[in-house]
């Protein structure tokens, strides 16, 4: 053979190697006489070549070998050399990418319609300008299937219409404008109160702190003049009661949040701010009018008719009014408060005094 291994079998003399496997060696045999070759034969090794317990042969048992085709495959495909491919795995046939990714985009559309069908439902049950609004989110998604970006944006648009279906201040932000409650202000009791307005002036916490636009009526820091801290005074208990119970109904009552209201020392004369206090409704301090407010003409306060009518103190040049804060003035009988013309009042006046404006504040919640 080729190799020079192996140069007869038996009678048989091998001409040449027409092929080689993991285990076997086959050869084109040819007679000692040099007559034509019979057949093709095949050498198993089992233990390692030259030795008599390493080799068999024997005719094919698939078909003989014409004489002179050297190399002829015997039948049935069968291979001297090599292994038949897995016939399980030839056959297989992957699915293809585009197969799988348009599966993909089908499933997620289904969800994303699913998710939208809540949020319509639920938002249905809302005011009606809110409803149409997600429902025109719906239709964003639907028109958007295909597209995982336009399905994702009409999914979000349709849960922040439903969050704010559930609560309409969720996504305030500091300076903004609203209208929350309703107080008499026009002064025309025949027509019931007016919508409060109210500035947003700072968003933490999941809460919006908010003062109102105006001051909406005319009060003494205390009916009697005696000294007295923010905890003790009857402004405090006004406003907690009567004017939240007026102002206010049910549902806009549990959107206010019960704020800790922390009662500093005033800063200039030291006076005691007394105990701090929970409260829905309150005034702002000295240091929350300073910190919230640009300049002093941002801080001026224009009054309402209503409290002009009850003889809130108007100053003529300007049409603004002096308002109280919380925070103690240069002694326990004066409360601080701001100017008509917006600068802070740290001495304050006589808590007594019925001329001052109240502008009430709060913190609204911002979770749905």
């Amino acid at each position: 053979m080729t190799d020079g291994s192996i140069k007869t079998i038996g009678r048989y003399e091998i001409e040449r190697e027409i092929g080689r496997g993991g285990m076997a060696v086959a050869g084109r045999p040819a007679k000692p006489s040099g007559t034509t070759t019979t057949g093709e034969i095949r050498t198993e090794l089992r233990s390692g070549p030259g030795t008599d317990s390493s080799i068999r042969f024997g005719r094919t048992d698939l078909q003989k070998v014409r004489a002179g085709v050297a190399g002829a495959e015997p039948a049935g495909g069968e291979r001297s050399a090599g292994k038949a491919p897995d016939a399980a795995a030839a056959g297989a046939s992957a699915i293809p990418p585009e197969r799988k990714k348009r599966w993909g985009y089908a499933i997620f559309a289904a969800l994303a319609i699913f998710a939208a069908a809540i949020g319509i439902r639920m938002a249905a049950t809302q005011r009606a300008g809110t409803a149409v609004g997600t429902a025109e989110a719906a239709k964003t998604i639907e028109a958007g299937l295909g597209e995982p970006q336009t399905v994702l944006a009409g999914l979000r648009a349709a849960s922040t219409e439903t969050a704010e279906a559930r609560n309409p201040y969720v996504n305030l932000k500091t300076g903004d404008r609203i209208t929350f409650g309703s107080y008499e202000q026009d002064n025309k009791l025949s027509n019931g109160p007016e919508p409060i307005e109210w500035r947003v002036l700072e968003v933490s916490d999941g809460s919006a702190l908010a003062v109102s636009e105006y001051a909406l009526d005319a009060r003494a820091y205390n009916e009697d003049y005696e000294s007295v801290t923010w905890a003790e005074c009857t402004l405090r208990e006004w406003l907690n009661g009567e004017f939240y119970d007026t102002a206010f109904n049910e549902e806009e009552k549990g959107r206010i949040a019960l704020t800790e209201v922390e009662n500093a020392d005033n800063p200039e004369y030291g006076t005691e701010g007394g105990e701090d206090t929970e409260d829905r409704i309150f005034l702002l301090s000295l240091g929350e009018a300073e910190r919230y407010f640009e300049d002093d003409e941002d801080r001026r306060a224009f009054p309402t008719e209503y409290a002009i009518a009850r003889n809130v103190w108007v100053r003529e040049k300007t049409g603004t009014v002096w308002w109280w804060l919380r925070s103690p003035g240069y002694n326990g009988f004066g409360a601080a408060g701001v100017a008509s013309g917006g600068s802070l009042d740290f001495r304050g006046f006589n808590v007594g005094y019925y001329g001052y404006a109240v502008r009430p504040a709060l913190r609204l919640k911002m979770t749905p």
